[in-house]
């Protein structure tokens, strides 16, 4: 190859590759964008079964004296927040939901909700593949909050532990919003922190984003 053919070629893949980079702020600027002046969102719930997610959203709906049951299958939740209206999808974490369910659920939502139980380590390897594959599924920049919830318990693990348990680190190199806090559906505690963060992202009053904040 000369040295002419070899420039060619470089100059060629430069303007390829600037090219692509282009289309891809092109559509992230759209996505983002797409949200501002929405008041009307869905939002997944997903995690293990008896990971909290049912009583998580009772928490926010303020329902705490309704006992809470398994969920078989989904249960739809329409929660006002804000002068906004969110419908929050609480998918059963039996396996057979989990396959049956979960990917049209997500692929629909504009966030994306994971619950670990964090006093339950002996679930944090199926908890961990349970996650990374279905989260390939949700919007290319839906944000995604991982809770590690019944963090109230004295035997519930540190958040760096589990932070380093499931890689989470791996999402400081995406450019999907993300974000892991402690909480307890139980007392509430940092739920309603957590949810403000979701719904920053989602009407564009915070930057989009990843935020791991190793602390409680």
């Amino acid at each position: 190859m000369s040295f002419y053919e070899f420039r060619k070629r470089i100059m060629q893949e430069k303007a390829k590759r600037e090219k692509k980079e282009k289309k891809t702020r092109t559509d992230e600027t759209a996505q983002q964008e797409s949200v501002v002046g929405r008041n009307k969102f869905s939002v997944a719930l997903l995690g293990l079964e008896r990971a909290g997610k049912t009583s998580l959203v009772k928490k926010l709906l303020k329902q705490e004296d309704i006992v809470v049951r398994p969920t078989y299958g989904v249960n739809l939740e329409n929660y006002q927040y804000r002068d906004l209206n969110f419908t929050c999808f609480d998918l059963g974490g039996h396996q057979p939901f989990r396959l049956s369910l979960w990917k049209k659920f997500i692929e629909r939502a504009d966030a994306v909700i994971y619950l670990v139980d964090s006093a339950d380590p002996v679930r944090f390897d199926e908890s961990k593949q349970t996650f990374w594959h279905y989260i390939n599924f949700a919007k290319q920049n839906a944000p995604v909050l991982f809770l590690l919830n019944k963090s109230d318990l004295p035997n519930s693990k540190e958040l760096s532990e589990i932070n380093e348990k499931f890689e989470l680190d791996k999402f400081l190199r995406n450019l999907r919003p993300f974000n892991i806090k402690k909480v307890s559906a139980l007392t509430g505690q940092g739920v309603y922190e957590a949810w403000d963060w979701v719904v920053d992202v989602l009407c564009g009053a915070q930057q989009w984003k990843v935020k791991i904040v190793l602390q409680y």
